[in-house]
């Protein structure tokens, strides 16, 4: 055997080799995945739902978007190739009932984050960097919470049967969903309705979050800003007789989906009123009324709460007005033709 031979045959590749070199390597990479792998939850939950015999014609199956994967997917682009070590969502429905809202954490090797989408259009919050200790007390919290058992309707005051919502966790290659009740996220029993266990659980998370950057304002003394108007609502367009007659010449008016919003300020450039014109913008209100939890968002102040006062007022309209520390809202419905739609919501903050 020449020299050149004896060298191939000291370096040559055995098939055993290959193997314990795939098994090394595969036994060495980190339970932890990336932005681009999944995270183990079925988003279609059928699993779920089997589980727990909800059955097809259950009033939450009708509300998940079947997208719900894909949307994920593009949420966790914005992680740059960051690995998630654990990360939970949150799914429940829109004050409306008619699509679903969700609620995303991950928690990287050194930073915390959550995004949140809240309508049927799919559109997703920027990226919000939260305390990753935080996120730790919470994620510990939601691992100990057992599956509740749904309330009837009638006993809770919800209209709602069965299961809420579902809670999503993620740690290390380990998934867990399980169902959520109306009362993980709201205790309606009482007046004004309270946080339940989940809602509180995250609303300690979020309280670090400043009012600037998040789409809820949760104090009475921080109010939006117009820059921050202009960032939820788009740029500016002229204001006209559909945009309320009741506002200022040096007011803001804004295009959202469809529905006017009409803005007045402060000299410190802070929301003092704003005019919306349509009778339920939930979606709306929710990113600028205070609110003292982040999941319930303006339930407490206009999804059961009555309204202080409502009257009629020379068979032309009818007003009713509601009222605590920190707004004052009046909705109008009008009975005649007139340059305005035919209701509008005025809030004011007091």
């Amino acid at each position: 055997m020449n020299s050149k031979s004896k060298f191939s045959s000291c370096f040559r590749i055995s098939p055993i080799f290959v193997l314990l070199f795939v098994l090394f390597s595969t036994a060495s990479v980190s339970p932890q995945t990336s932005a681009a792998e999944p995270l183990g939850w079925d988003l279609t939950y059928a699993k779920v739902f089997e589980r727990n015999k909800v059955g097809p014609q259950a009033r939450i199956r009708a509300l998940f978007w079947p997208d719900m994967g894909s949307v994920v997917a593009r949420i966790l682009e914005d992680l740059n190739g960051e690995r998630i070590m654990s990360a939970a969502m949150i799914e429940r429905p829109s004050f409306s009932s008619s699509y679903m809202n969700l609620l995303l954490f991950v928690r990287t090797k050194n930073a915390a984050y959550f995004w949140e989408s809240t309508d049927r259009e799919r559109h997703i919050s920027k990226k919000n960097s939260i305390d990753p200790r935080r996120f730790d007390r919470m994620f510990k919290d939601l691992g100990r919470f057992e599956q509740a058992t749904p309330v009837p309707a009638k006993e809770n005051g919800s209209g709602w049967e069965g299961f809420w919502g579902v809670l999503n966790t993620y740690k290390k290659g380990s998934a867990r969903q399980m169902p959520l009740t109306i009362e993980d996220l709201y205790v309606l029993n009482n007046e004004p309705p309270k946080a339940g266990r989940v809602a509180v659980v995250v609303d300690q998370v979020l309280s670090s979050v400043s009012a600037p950057s998040a789409l809820i304002y949760s104090s009475c003394s921080i109010r939006p800003t117009r820059s921050r108007l202009t960032e939820l609502f788009g740029p500016p367009v002229n204001c006209g007789p559909e945009f309320g007659a009741e506002s200022a010449k040096d007011d803001v008016c804004f295009r959202s989906r469809g529905q006017n919003v009409r803005a007045s300020f402060n000299s410190f450039d802070q929301v003092t009123t704003v005019f919306f014109s349509t009778l339920i913008p939930r979606y709306l209100m929710a990113r600028i009324l205070p609110t003292a939890s982040w999941l319930s968002s303006t339930r407490n102040r206009v999804g059961k709460s009555p309204p202080i006062q409502s009257l009629i007022v020379d068979g032309k309209f009818s007003e009713s007005v509601f009222e605590d520390d920190c707004v004052k809202i009046r909705t109008v419905v009008l009975n005649a033709q007139t340059s305005l739609p035919p209701g509008y919501i005025v809030v004011t903050w007091n």
